[in-house]
C-alpha cells in the first residue's frame, strides 16, 4: 500500500500550477506578471511602440 500512496503524490498541485502568482497577462504578448502596475512597467519597457 505505501507504493500507491508514493505514486498519488508525484502528481501534487504545485508541478500543475503556477507558483509564481502571475496573473495578468500582457496585452501585446501574453507574458504574466504579479501586478497590474507590473504590466503597465512591462508596456513601457518592452513594447514602447504600441503605447504612442
Amino acid at each position: 500500500m505505501a507504493d500507491t500512496d508514493a505514486k498519488r503524490r508525484t502528481g501534487s498541485r504545485t508541478q500543475k500550477r503556477s507558483r509564481s502568482g502571475a496573473h495578468h497577462p500582457c496585452p501585446h504578448c501574453g507574458k504574466r506578471v504579479r501586478t497590474a502596475k507590473a504590466v503597465e512597467q512591462h508596456i513601457a519597457d518592452i513594447h514602447p511602440e504600441e503605447v504612442a
